[in-house]
């Protein structure tokens, strides 16, 4: 396998962990976020709302950067088999 295959797997590895990791938090903010409403605290529930904001964009990218990886590893694979 080349480094640079080596390489991809190990980024999608460490991405693919820091979704889980992201997740977690979406469901944590998500849940503060649904515990201020339901008391009637506005300004704590909105800032628990912009924080599961934050997340879901983050694991969003993240999500995109390892479609892009695997894409990678797509076109290089066949280039490494012709060796």
């Amino acid at each position: 396998m080349s480094d640079t295959l080596n390489s991809y797997y190990q980024q999608i590895a460490v991405l693919t962990g820091t979704v889980i990791a992201i997740s977690t938090s979406i469901a944590t903010w998500w849940n503060a976020y649904s515990s201020h409403s339901q008391a009637g605290e506005g300004s704590q529930a909105q800032y628990c709302f912009q924080q599961y904001q934050i997340c879901e964009r983050d694991k969003a990218d993240k999500e995109a950067q390892i479609r892009d990886l695997q894409w990678k590893i797509r076109d290089l694979e066949p280039k490494l088999n012709q060796r």
